[in-house]
């Protein structure tokens, strides 16, 4: 993904109309950078395929990345609280990653979908996430309680303590669970269901990833 968006600075036009804006119409260089990549945001948004036009949002996050370096600024999300929940309009990939240190629970966005960079990061970093739930989300108060239900897709707002009680209770078994069957399957080898063998490998794409991918049985690295 990272991949994908030094394609995208790669693009001539971007390059081409950044200057164009600043040397024919005296843009400031922020305001050309920004309407220049609004475009191809907007280029992409019009494509047909679905998975094309969620890869839009590469266009905001290489965007963003650019004003940042303008002004020094690494686009990190600043020291966060142990156990937060992160509630924002969208996350970059660069600021997804950020999060694998596992200081945060999780994060919830406004916008995004199941296919995009981010969510499909948090996926692989195994950091909850619920992506595109509307511009309402972002209504929630700074250090609100909050539940984030990844496998429904739900985050639920001050709960009460029924509720509270319900979900703890429920994470606890399913961690529980989820332990009990990377204990069994994790040093087994992979099969089909006729008996031939199946060599189980993993994506990384960092140490950590190798990590846990070594800790869960994989076999060897199949795309690195």
């Amino acid at each position: 993904m990272f991949e994908a968006q030094a394609l995208l600075l790669d693009d001539p036009f971007l390059t081409e109309e950044v200057g164009r804006l600043v040397q024919e119409e005296g843009m400031p260089l922020e305001d050309a950078i920004s309407a220049t990549t609004g475009q191809m945001r907007a280029a992409m948004e019009a494509l047909d395929d679905p998975y094309m036009r969620e890869r839009a949002a590469d266009m905001d996050a290489l965007g963003h990345a650019l004003l940042g370096a303008l002004h020094g600024d690494t686009g990190g999300l600043g020291d966060l609280p142990p156990g937060a929940i992160i509630v924002a309009p969208d996350l970059t990939p660069a600021e997804t990653a950020g999060l694998r240190s596992g200081t945060v629970a999780g994060f919830a966005t406004a916008y995004g979908g199941p296919t995009g960079h981010t969510a499909i990061l948090a996926k692989a970093l195994g950091i909850p996430a619920v992506v595109g739930l509307g511009a309402g989300a972002l209504d929630i108060a700074d250090d609100t309680e909050i539940i984030l239900d990844g496998g429904s897709a739900l985050l639920i707002a001050a709960p009460d303590a029924e509720t509270r009680a319900a979900y703890q209770a429920r994470a606890s078994g399913e961690r529980a669970a989820d332990e009990q069957r990377r204990l069994v399957f994790r040093d087994q080898p992979g099969r089909l269901a006729d008996g031939r063998a199946l060599g189980v490998w993993a994506n990384i794409g960092s140490p950590d990833e190798a990590q846990a991918a070594a800790d869960n049985g994989a076999e060897g690295i199949g795309l690195f």
